[in-house]
């Protein structure tokens, strides 16, 4: 879990201006996984090659020569993103630290997916033309390997999700956010909890919604992967798919994104109000931290 994450879509929290708070700070957490503490972004960094191959194993139960073609490349990127990325992600942060300062708006939302995208493509560019020779490797059974690893998943995740009462997981998704929330601005008064609370419109329907499109998504990923289609075909379709998601979302559920956005806005314009100026500092100061931290590992130290 690092910077490297960035190539995995993930979502954040809930809504508003604060949406540009927490957005962006959970929005940070996509890229640099603000859930760690410093040592532990050191630590994770460190590890990230390793933590790929492992992953693309884990799903695709990969070969020894393709586990060796991986952990070459992987380590070659790992390497050029520290050179030439980290330096990058502590511009965006020390940005990104100006305007918590001053109050973030609606109106910084547009600039954080701007340097998210940025960062997300930059990424993709580097790996693309391995990632063609990789797919050449590829084999039906592994193509199978993968579906069952996902189907297992999804199980597991439904069954941590939906075999729950509603209530429960509403309780548990609202905890989340306020200790995500607490661990970036510090401690939360009872009246900013009771309004914070108040403001979220966690509703599982919802969710049930993102777990379909999600797996519909995964079984069109399938499908292009058993497609006799070339490597560089499918790299352009997968290309296309991870630079504009919206290509293989279905109407309605980019309909209902669109109104899930308008409640996270909500949400985050909620939670910018409520905060002190105290509890801004501390967010100040770890974004500080984090830019010390990374401006370090840049450097070369571990």
């Amino acid at each position: 879990k690092v910077i490297l994450v960035i190539l995995i879509p993930l979502n954040i929290m809930k809504n508003t201006k604060n949406s540009m708070h927490q957005r962006l700070i959970l929005a940070i957490m996509l890229t640099i996984l603000f859930t760690a503490a410093c040592s532990q972004i050191r630590i994770a960094y460190f590890f990230v090659d390793w933590y790929i191959v492992d992953r693309i194993d884990d799903y695709l139960d990969i070969s020894d020569d393709q586990e060796k073609f991986l952990d070459d490349k992987v380590d070659l990127l790992h390497a050029w993103h520290r050179k030439e990325e980290l330096p990058k992600i502590v511009t965006f942060l020390k940005s990104l630290k100006i305007k918590l300062a001053k109050g973030l708006s609606e109106e910084d939302i547009p600039w954080f997916q701007s340097e998210y995208k940025a960062i997300q493509s930059r990424a993709i560019d580097k790996i693309s033309d391995d990632f063609v020779v990789f797919l050449g490797t590829v084999t039906p059974q592994q193509i199978d390997h993968l579906a069952q690893a996902v189907k297992k998943k999804n199980e597991e995740h439904y069954e941590i999700n939906f075999k729950i009462s509603e209530k429960l997981w509403r309780e548990k998704r609202i905890q989340r956010t306020l200790e995500n929330l607490e661990d970036f601005f510090g401690t939360l008064t009872k009246e900013q909890n009771k309004l914070i609370t108040s403001s979220i419109e966690y509703k599982r329907e919802d969710y049930l919604r993102q777990f379909e499109q999600r797996q519909q998504v995964q079984k069109k990923i399938e499908a292009v992967l058993r497609s006799q289609e070339s490597p560089e075909k499918i790299k352009n379709v997968f290309l296309s798919w991870i630079l504009d998601p919206d290509e293989i979302k279905s109407d309605m559920y980019k309909k209902f994104s669109k109104q899930r956005t308008a409640k996270w806005v909500k949400f985050w314009l909620t939670v910018e109000d409520t905060i002190t100026a105290k509890q801004r500092n501390v967010a100040l100061e770890k974004i500080q931290d984090y830019i010390e931290t990374i401006e370090s590992m840049a450097n070369g130290k571990s």
